[in-house]
């Protein structure tokens, strides 16, 4: 799955600053490389910043390091303690543009999406008014903030009495192809029965625009260029589900991204991320009772990397790779049980055609290179076949696909801000 490095291209941090007399304009550049580490989920780096850094860029540090371990409500703190500093700093333009971007991203992360539009659109208007038109690239997520500003919140979810089990398919049929490989589960929309993938790599939740008007949704234009996703679907709306039901859970009134050609839809992090402690295999996801979880005792802190106004936001865990210590994303969908989504023209060298999946099981014909490696992720030790895309442009390297379930488990809890990977077939306490 691929999306374009958006927040490396946006340049942007606290510690290089140019003020005129009259306009106070301000040069920004990452050279410090803040952004660069919270776009790649880097939080030793954001740690040592924050120790280390120019005083603009420690304050600046200070709110993104809690984002980083989806602390939203610590890092609001720590963006209003910004705040004050912009008020009496020289460098007060660029400082507190940076800090209200990153509390409109923190929004988004909610899911409120009505709160992040509020927030940017009176964030591009005072930039303008203040001649910080330079910053406006980084605010740019869609054409228009002022649609949205009206927009449900994504808290509208319930769930039965925990445990549940939700299982996985692994063939998905559309109408127009069939997904051999991946994770997928039934669902209803609308009351209208569906098959959604489950979808660790997806910013937001998607639908294809057909099944949409089947479900009677009604749609916005104008939504994120890629739907907060990596697939090439077409053009994006904005819809509202009036019910997302799946075993015992319930979504009401839930916005979801609606994509012209999306294929299936997915269930995307800012669903899975309030569903609470979970056990994530290749034949479902277990939703844990406190019991369940408390005994699986995680204690790794999670992370997620994200950029400046929240999109794109990507669950990370640490791998090694031939002895080299890297970072990789959880995209669940995705087939491949790990990815190398840029690689050299030196890495093509064995390469092979085949249909590659995309989110919501979209899946399109691309020559791909292999190559077998060694991964150590979490528990597992391992030799296998990591498949490799050429010229992707992303904010990652490496992928840990739907396939890599059946290498592992993994448990998540966002409430707990706990992530780890578990040996296969972890055994739950009843």
């Amino acid at each position: 799955m691929k999306m374009p490095n958006k927040i490396i291209l946006l340049l942007l941090c606290v510690l290089s600053f140019a003020p005129a007399a009259s306009t106070r304009k301000a040069s920004i550049r990452d050279k410090e490389g803040l952004f660069e580490a919270m776009s790649v989920g880097d939080q030793e780096k954001v740690e040592n910043l924050r120790a280390t850094g120019s005083p603009p860029l420690r304050v600046v540090a200070e709110a993104v390091a809690p984002r980083m371990r989806f602390d939203l409500d610590k890092s609001d703190k720590k963006v209003a303690d910004c705040l004050r500093y912009a008020e009496v700093d020289n460098r007060a333009p660029t400082v507190a543009f940076i800090c209200h971007a990153l509390k409109a991203g923190n929004s988004f992360l909610r899911g409120d999406i009505s709160a992040w539009a509020v927030q940017l659109k009176e964030l591009r208007k005072d930039s303008e008014a203040n001649g910080l038109d330079g910053l406006l690239d980084a605010i740019n997520d869609v054409p228009d903030y002022t649609q949205w500003t009206k927009i449900a919140v994504h808290d509208h979810l319930s769930i039965g009495a925990r445990p549940i089990l939700i299982s996985f398919k692994h063939t998905a049929k559309h109408e127009n192809f069939t997904a051999d490989g991946g994770i997928f589960f039934d669902a209803r929309v609308n009351g209208r029965a569906i098959l959604l993938g489950f979808d660790t790599g997806a910013i937001i939740s998607l639908l294809d625009k057909g099944d949409a008007n089947k479900a009677g949704m009604e749609l916005t234009r104008n939504w994120l260029q890629d739907g907060g996703l990596q697939i090439t679907a077409g053009r994006f709306s904005l819809g509202t589900a009036r019910d997302m039901s799946f075993g015992d859970v319930v979504l009401k009134n839930w916005p979801v991204s609606v994509g012209d050609r999306a294929g299936l839809g997915v269930l995307g992090l800012e669903a899975i991320s309030r569903m609470g402690p979970l056990l994530l295999s290749y034949d479902g996801v277990h939703l844990l009772s406190e019991i369940q979880s408390t005994a699986l005792a995680c204690q790794r802190d999670i992370d997620v990397s994200s950029g400046l106004t929240g999109l794109p936001a990507r669950l990370r865990f640490p791998v090694i790779i031939d002895g080299t210590a890297q970072f990789a994303v959880l995209d669940t969908g995705q087939t491949a049980a790990l990815a190398k989504v840029d690689g050299t023209d030196a890495e093509m060298t064995n390469t092979t055609t085949m249909s590659v999946q995309r989110a919501g099981g979209l899946s399109i014909e691309e020559t791909v290179g292999q190559r077998s490696v060694s991964l150590i992720a979490g528990p597992v030790h391992t030799t296998m076949v990591m498949t490799i895309y050429k010229d992707y442009k992303s904010d990652y390297s490496y992928a840990l696909g739907a396939d890599f379930l059946k290498y592992a488990d993994i448990f998540l809890d966002f409430s707990s801000r706990k992530a780890c990977i578990l040996p296969k077939n972890t055994k739950l306490v009843q």
